[in-house]
């Protein structure tokens, strides 16, 4: 309702403030706070309509698998705010989702709402869904003890909410994507195969990823992308790189024998033509055209540094809930398949 007509930013501001006021009422509230764009903004509306004393703010930790500035971007714009943060250990949980396949959508519900539902008791959980994620486009902006209040905001709108506050988005981006539309970082969503070994398969998307973005800000390379992939089958870990713009081949071999110094990395490919992705999938998903085509346009294409095409086959596996990406293949052009 907020965006039937064009609002000017202090008026939508304005108008969230209100919805905010008279959605919670008189109640305490919990924001789950992850130190991102839109959590940050929540914040700040949430603070400005409500009061500090009627706020606080909840983090799920995610230790390895959480990119190593984003507690310190959480602790840094909270203080910003003005409010201290509640954080709560999600790392055993998310290893209990992961042991079966891949899986955000389970991993934001069961962990990242679930954990930060059970510790608020009767309160109201404000949390960041807007237009730019699936939950903004196909859920609900108030349902049970969950209130989205920038539900019915762009990214556009969002980024200039912050300017507002004198936020700069830029800065609030965390993780491995600095583009003004890309995602926020968790390490663990890279790892496209089941974490069976978290000493291994976990240790792996958790130590390269890392070194991806170090090894560029040490070389003061720009980006739009950069990641890590983790494939191949459980006894060995194949990285596949993926960064935008390409590296130029010195510094691909230098961050190629970086990775290759790790334990836990068998082989290393950069990601610059087209691939085929050979990925085992659960039944389910198997006879599913509607959930193979979103993970494949929707969960991984964005992710790739090329064009990507997937070749799905069954798993054997009854512990595999999902998929697991066992192999890949380069090809010059899809239409010579």
């Amino acid at each position: 309702m907020l965006r039937c007509i064009k609002l000017s930013i202090d008026e939508l501001k304005n108008a969230i403030i209100e919805d905010i006021r008279k959605t919670c009422e008189e109640k305490n509230v919990v924001v789950a706070f992850s130190g991102g764009m839109d959590s940050t903004l929540v914040s700040v509306l949430t603070v400005e309509a409500l009061g500090k004393e009627r706020v606080e703010l909840v983090n799920v930790c995610f230790g390895p698998f959480a990119y190593s500035n984003s507690i310190s971007k959480v602790l840094e714009i909270s203080s910003k705010i003005g409010k201290s943060v509640t954080f709560l250990d999600g790392i055993k949980a998310q290893w209990e989702i992961w042991k079966h396949g891949p899986s955000c959508n389970l991993c934001t519900k069961k962990i990242k709402f679930g954990m930060v539902s059970s510790y608020a008791g009767n309160r109201l959980i404000l949390g960041g869904a807007n237009k730019s994620d699936s939950w903004g486009q196909y859920g609900i902006k108030l349902s049970g003890n969950s209130y989205s209040p920038l539900f019915n905001l762009t990214k556009s709108d969002i980024t200039q909410l912050l300017k507002s506050y004198g936020l700069e988005p830029r800065s609030l981006k965390i993780g491995e994507n600095k583009s003004s539309k890309g995602r926020e970082g968790c390490k663990l969503k890279h790892l496209l195969k089941m974490m069976a070994v978290p000493r291994f398969h976990g240790k792996a998307v958790a130590l390269s990823n890392e070194l991806l973005l170090d090894f560029l800000q040490s070389k003061n390379i720009d980006y739009s992308m950069a990641n890590v992939k983790i494939i191949g089958p459980l006894k060995r870990n194949m990285a596949l790189v993926n960064v935008l713009p390409h590296l130029k081949d010195v510094e691909k071999e230098e961050f190629k024998e970086i990775l290759r110094s790790l334990d836990v990395i068998n082989d290393v490919y950069f990601v610059e033509k087209p691939i085929v992705l050979f990925a085992k999938v659960n039944p389910g998903i198997y006879v599913d055209d509607k959930a193979k085509y979103w993970l494949e346009k929707g969960r991984l294409q964005r992710e790739f540094a090329a064009p990507i095409r997937m070749e799905w086959s069954v798993s054997k596996n009854n512990k595999l809930r999902t998929f697991h990406i066992v192999n890949f293949k380069e090809v010059d052009d899809f239409q010579a398949l």
